[in-house]
Order: structure tokens, then C-alpha cells, then sequence
């Protein structure tokens, strides 16, 4: 709360008895001294002001107190001390010197002393120019930034931009517009707030932009703009676009009229476009513009004016202006905001432009582009080539598991040994490789089991045991089996399983996995023998219980599972399906995608699960009629389960027909 002036006991004492509206008329009556008059009139006057707004903030009514500063500023009864970085050597005249602070006292009273939180909101109401003064201070925008309602004030302050008169004179002994203080305020305010704008709805946003748009399109109509102004203009447009791109669907959705129309209101005032503004323009390259656009910049205009398919020409030259007057400088933002652009339009020559928009932004601006980037451009793999796609991809691989993920995937669908071989040993010698993600561990595996070299598969095993001490073996485990079905790479499938049976980390809930895999690689090549001899030996008992019997419905409920998980390469995603499919419900480790509820779960359509279990269940039944002839109780007990778990998936009649007939 605001602090009684010094020597001011007696006027103290003489405010205690009045009240607020007869301290507020009495604060009206105040003139400011004759030009001449001594300091010592000025001081007078001076504590007496402080003697009022104490007094007022004392008994909470903050409108009070704001209607009196305000009363004062337009009179011409206040001056807010610049301080000696806003001076620049220029010197006040004496009579301002001595004019009472009370923009300083207000903005202590309100944000800097213990007052109630909200106080500044009956300010807002009843004085929203005076609290815009207030708020040009880095400290009162940071507190003001953690309170619930800073979006209302940023939305009542464009609001009164647009009820200012375009050509503003200054107040008097005031160097800036009404406007000015406004977009001042403004600025810093949504640059604080551009991650809780992330989070507000659409709709929500969608407002603020169209109010912003109204009062900055009000706000160029003149030439007045001092450069803070200019500043903080550009500013305030960098922040409200720059909170839109986390989600390039938005951006794309509010479209490119608006962003164009935001461009021309700040090149009409001889102001740069800032780096977000022209990352929303590019994104939303692939649009017509839809409302006339009018202006004096004929870059702009030819950008916005020009065809989808040539807008990246276009492009290339806004930003290569933009950079050479060092109003922009180009980031890995850029050329991904363009390519994505370029990608929202239906061009069969869409790569062709890219990698040569990629070679301007490598040559001229020395800009590589990020992993995003890199995804995308991985996208044409099949017309660029894979010797290109890998240059593309080896800068970032190892480092970031969305690339490493996106390269796998294509390298295991479409790629030959060679190439798989390439991608792991580039891996292996990144010096990322202790470090790498679960993740990015898991999609190597996966795409080892089609390399042929069983060494490359150990050598990423142990890092992934090493490194990933806490994150799930079974489901490392799943993946690995998987790869091995898919490629019907047997014999190294059998080694791994050897492997993993005997290794510490082996897990409870691997224990029927690998049973069901060694069963289900054993009847897949036809050796009904080993199938049983591995039944054999995870049961170990010739008197099968109830709780054996579920143990071996598991283990064949899980080899369906594992069957149906193959041939569906053509997802480019078989460590997330594999995820999704055997429901891994907890990792001790959160991994990057795999957490659940994060994004939508993939499935295996309805006909492809039948085939596979039909298969399954011909295997089954096969084992069933030449193998399990012994007539003993283990033996009847491994028929009757096999023959549950085919009648539960709704397979019963193909296995008993492979079984009895």
C-alpha cells in the first residue's frame, strides 16, 4: 500500500475526516503554481498529492485514486520521472523536476507494495491510459503476467486504441500519444504471455487477433509513429504471431488474408515485418488470398498477389530483402514454415522446389534445416533418392528420435540391406549413441531384424539394456519378434530368443512372450517338434493345474497377438502399434510418443487380424493332429488351450478342422 508523505501529518489528520468523493473534489481543486513560483511551492503541492492518494489507496478505493492521478495528468499537475537511460543527456526544466511522480507512486501502490492482488482492476474500469502508464515497467509487467486476468487487460487496452483519434496531439508537458502508451503497454504484456496464449481456445484467440488487427490497422492510419512506437508495433506482432505457430493448422485456419492484412498495416508505416508474421505468410502460402489487399509494398503485394505454385519465388525474395535491410534474420524457422507451405499445395514438383529452397537457404544464409525439416523432406524419399535422403538425414541422426524414427520407418519399408546397414552404423558412431532415447533404441532394433547381421542387433541390444535400465524388456522384447516375423528371418529370430531367455533383465511379463514367440517361429517353419519341446519347457510338469492351463491359453492368446502384428509395415509405425496392440500399460521410463493418452491409438483393421488368426489357428491345429498324439494329460491339457484361444478370436472351426479332419 502507498506510504503517507513525510511532513504531511497535518493534512493526513485533515483527510482522515473527509471522504472519498469530498477528497476526489478536493484533488480537482488543485492548480498547478504560477510559472516563477519558488520549489518550495511545488514541494507543497507535491505532498499534498501524495497526502491524497495515500489516503485513498489506504481505504482500498484504487478508482478513486486513479480518477485523481488522471484528473492531475490531463492538467497538467503530474510528470513522470524518465529515467537517466530515457533522457539521453537531454536535461527536464526545473518546474517538471518538481512536479509531483505520481505515475511512479500509482505504479508502486498498485503492483510493487503488498496491495490486494486484483486492486489494478478497478483501475482498468475507471483510468485503463493511466494504468497503461503504469505498466511500462518490467517490473510490473512481470507480476502482472502471473495474474489470471492480464488478458483482459491487454484486451482493454487495443479496445481503447481504437476509440483514440488517429491523430492524437500530445497531452500537455507529454512527449507521447494516448496511442502510444497504449501500444507500450501492450507490447511487453504479450510477449510475457505467449505461452498461456498457446493454451487458450481457438475461438478465444481468434478475438484477440481480430482485435489486435482493428486497433493496429487504426493505429498506421497516420504518420505520426515515434520509433518506440514503431517498436512496439513490430513487437506486439511478433508476440501475438509467434504464439499461433506451435499449431500450424490454426495458423492456416485464421488464413492468409488476415496475415497479409497484418503485414500491409505494418509496411503502410514504414515498419519491418517480424520474423513470426512472415513464418505465418509462408505457411499459408498454399491459400488464395480471398479480400483485396492494398499497399505500397510491392514485395509484399507480389507475394500475396502471386499464383500457389509460384509463391515460393516470391517468398525467397521477401526473405532475402528482409535480410539484407536486417529486419529478419533467417532461421530454420523460416525454411520449415515454407516448406510446409509448399507442401499445402497439390504440385507433383513440390520436392523439386524444396531441395532447391533449401540450397538457397544453405548458400546464401548458412541455415541447415531442423529435424522438422528433415522429416519433411524425408517425405519424397522415393524422388530424391536414398543416397540424398541420407545426406539430408545424417546431420540430425542420432540427436533427435523423430528423425531417427522417420528414417527408419522408410528404410525398413522400402529400402535394401545396404542402406539399413548405413543408417545403424552411422548411429552406432554418433556420439549420441549413449544417449539416445528408448525410443530411438527400439527403432534401431527393428530395423537390425532385417539387416542380416545378428552382431548389429547385440551390439544395440546391450545399449538399449545399458542406457534403459528402467524402460519395459517386454516390450523391446515384442518389437524385436516382430521385425524377425515380418522379414521371416527365422534362424536369428531362435538366436535372439536364446539370448533373451538367458539375460538378467528378463522380466515376469516376458516369460509367456517368449514362449509364444519361440512356439509360433517353431511352427512357422514347419518344426512341430521344437514347437512342443518349448511348451515342454515352460510348463515342466506332466500334471497340468488350473494355473498352468491359463499360463498356456496366455501363451497362445499372445502367439495370435504376434502373428496379427505382421505385414503392416505400410504404417511406417510398428514400435507404436506393437505398443498400442499388447497394451504395455506402464513404463518406468516416460517415452517420447509412447505415453498413453498423448496421441491417437493405432489398431489393425478387423479383416487383416482375421487372416492372421486363421493362419495361427491352421498352425495350431496342424500341431495338434501330428504331434499331440501321446494321449497324455499335458499333452490333452496344451490341445484344450490352444483350442480356447482359437475359439475366443473366433477362429474354433479352421483350427479343429486342421486338427480332427
Amino acid at each position: 500500500m502507498g506510504q503517507r508523505g513525510k511532513g504531511d501529518a497535518d493534512q493526513g489528520a485533515n483527510l482522515l475526516g473527509l471522504s472519498s468523493p469530498d477528497i476526489v473534489a478536493l484533488a480537482f481543486r488543485l492548480k498547478r503554481p504560477p510559472v516563477g513560483s519558488p520549489r518550495s511551492t511545488f514541494t507543497a503541492l507535491s505532498a499534498q498529492q501524495e497526502g491524497i492518494l495515500s489516503e485513498l489507496f489506504a481505504r482500498g478505493d484504487a478508482a478513486s485514486a486513479a480518477s485523481c492521478a488522471t484528473n492531475w495528468l490531463n492538467r497538467g499537475l503530474l510528470f513522470e520521472h524518465p529515467s537517466k537511460e530515457a533522457l539521453r543527456g537531454e536535461k527536464l526544466e526545473e518546474s517538471e523536476a518538481w512536479l509531483f511522480d505520481g505515475i511512479t507512486y500509482v505504479r508502486g501502490a498498485l503492483f510493487l507494495s503488498q496491495s490486494t492482488p486484483n486492486l489494478y482492476m478497478d483501475v482498468l474500469e475507471s483510468s485503463p491510459l493511466l494504468l497503461a502508464r503504469c505498466v511500462r515497467d518490467e517490473k510490473v509487467v512481470s507480476r502482472l503476467t502471473n495474474h489470471a486476468a492480464v488478458l483482459a487487460v491487454v484486451k482493454r487496452f487495443l479496445e481503447e486504441v481504437t476509440f483514440c483519434p488517429a491523430e492524437t496531439p500530445n497531452r500537455k508537458g507529454e512527449k507521447t500519444s494516448d496511442i502510444e502508451v497504449y501500444w507500450r503497454a501492450v507490447s511487453p504484456l504479450l510477449r510475457l504471455i505467449r505461452t498461456h496464449l498457446q493454451s487458450e481456445k481457438v475461438q478465444s484467440r481468434q478475438r484477440l487477433l481480430d482485435l489486435f488487427m482493428t486497433a493496429l490497422e487504426h493505429s498506421t492510419q497516420s504518420q505520426q509513429q515515434t520509433d518506440k512506437m514503431k517498436a512496439a508495433l513490430r513487437n506486439s506482432t511478433e508476440s501475438i504471431c509467434s504464439s499461433l505457430l506451435h499449431n500450424e493448422a490454426t495458423v492456416r485456419h485464421i488464413g492468409l488474408s488476415v496475415f497479409a492484412k497484418l503485414a500491409c498495416c505494418l509496411r503502410r508505416a514504414s515498419i519491418h515485418l517480424p520474423n513470426a508474421l512472415v513464418a505465418c505468410l509462408f505457411l499459408c502460402m498454399g491459400q488464395s488470398s480471398t479480400a483485396p489487399v492494398e499497399g505500397n509494398d510491392d514485395t509484399l503485394l507480389g507475394f500475396v498477389n502471386s499464383r500457389p505454385t509460384d509463391r515460393w519465388k516470391a517468398a525467397l525474395v521477401l526473405i532475402h530483402e528482409a535480410e539484407a535491410s536486417k529486419a529478419v534474420r533467417v532461421t530454420p524457422l523460416h525454411f520449415r514454415c515454407l516448406l510446409s507451405g509448399m507442401q499445402s499445395i497439390p504440385a507433383v514438383e513440390t520436392w523439386e522446389v524444396a531441395l532447391r529452397c533449401l540450397s538457397v537457404f544453405k548458400k546464401v544464409y548458412r541455415v541447415d534445416p531442423d529435424e522438422n525439416s528433415v522429416g519433411r523432406l524425408l517425405q519424397y524419399h522415393r524422388r530424391i533418392g536414398w543416397e540424398k535422403s541420407l545426406q539430408l538425414a545424417m546431420p540430425k541422426l542420432g540427436r533427435t528420435s523423430k528423425v531417427n524414427k522417420i528414417v527408419q520407418a522408410i528404410a525398413t519399408s522400402t529400402a535394401g540391406v545396404e542402406v539399413k546397414r548405413k543408417v545403424l552404423d552411422t548411429l552406432l558412431q554418433s556420439k549420441n549413441f549413449p544417449e539416445m532415447d528408448p525410443l530411438t533404441f527400439l527403432y534401431a532394433i527393428y530395423m537390425c531384424t532385417s539387416s542380416n547381421d545378428y552382431s548389429l542387433l547385440r551390439t544395440f541390444w546391450g545399449g538399449f539394456l545399458h542406457c534403459h535400465q528402467g524402460t519395459s524388456f517386454a516390450l523391446a522384447v515384442a518389437v524385436t519378434v516382430v521385425g524377425y516375423l515380418d522379414v521371416h528371418n527365422y534362424s536369428e529370430l531362435d538366436q535372439f530368443l536364446k539370448d533373451a531367455q538367458n539375460s538378467k533383465r528378463r522380466s515376469a511379463d516376458s516369460i509367456n512372450l517368449l514362449v509364444s514367440a519361440s512356439v509360433l517361429s517353431k511352427l512357422l517353419q514347419e518344426d512341430n517338434e521344437g514347437a512342443l519341446a518349448a511348451l515342454h519347457a515352460h510348463v515342466s510338469t506332466s500334471e497340468p493345474s488350473a494355473e498352468v492351463k491359463r499360463s498356456l491359453t496366455g501363451v497362445f492368446d499372445t502367439a495370435l497377438v504376434l502373428l496379427s502384428l505382421t505385414g503392416m509395415e505400410h504404417l511406417h509405425e510398428p514400435i507404436l502399434l506393437v505398443y498400442d496392440v499388447l497394451e504395455f500399460s506402464c513404463l518406468d521410463q516416460v517415452v517420447s510418443g509412447l505415453k498413453k493418452g498423448t496421441r491417437k491409438r493405432l489398431y489393425i483393421p478387423a479383416s487383416h487380424v482375421k487372416e492372421k488368426e486363421v493362419v495361427a489357428a491352421k498352425l495350431f491345429g496342424r500341431l495338434t493332429s501330428t504331434s499331440l498324439t501321446g494321449g497324455t494329460a499335458l499333452e490333452e491339457g496344451i490341445a484344450m488351450a490352444m483350442g480356447e484361444s482359437c475359439t475366443r478370436a473366433g477362429v474354433g472351426p479352421e483350427y479343429f478342422s486342421a486338427a480332427f479332419i
